[in-house]
């Protein structure tokens, strides 16, 4: 299956707004880049991931019908109003429970993030999305 999303740049998780379920994975710009690349997701309700994805990123829509034994993630997943996205790092595998994800280029400073429901600053370039 094709990738939703794929970078070989170093991912970390950033930030998360658990009150509306954001969850903020972020490729910090740096000498080789000019610009952040920033994973949103969002109406999250399952995270399995380390806090550092170091070896690139690629997104799949897991669609083989895996279950976690967590009622609220498995009911989510099987009324279909959530997606689980698998991201595969090197030789492993870790999930994410979520209605969908956008994945964002910027240039904010470190310490900004592009979560939130009233402003929008870093969402202005769309690269990807599930939707």
């Amino acid at each position: 299956m094709n990738a939703l999303f794929d970078s070989n740049r170093k991912f970390l998780l950033f930030d998360a707004l658990v009150s509306h379920g954001q969850l903020l994975l972020r490729a910090e710009k740096n000498e080789e880049h000019a610009s952040n690349i920033d994973l949103l997701f969002f109406d999250t309700t399952y995270v399995q991931l380390p806090t550092q994805l170091l070896h690139g990123i690629s997104i799949h829509q897991e669609l083989s019908g895996k279950r976690f034994g967590y009622q609220r993630v498995d009911q989510g997943l099987d009324r279909q109003y959530q997606t689980l996205f698998e991201l595969r790092t090197g030789p492993e595998c870790y999930y994410i429970a979520a209605a969908f994800f956008r994945a964002y280029v910027n240039t904010l400073p470190f310490g900004e993030t592009s979560l939130g429901v009233l402003t929008y600053q870093g969402r202005e370039k769309e690269i990807a999305s599930s939707l």
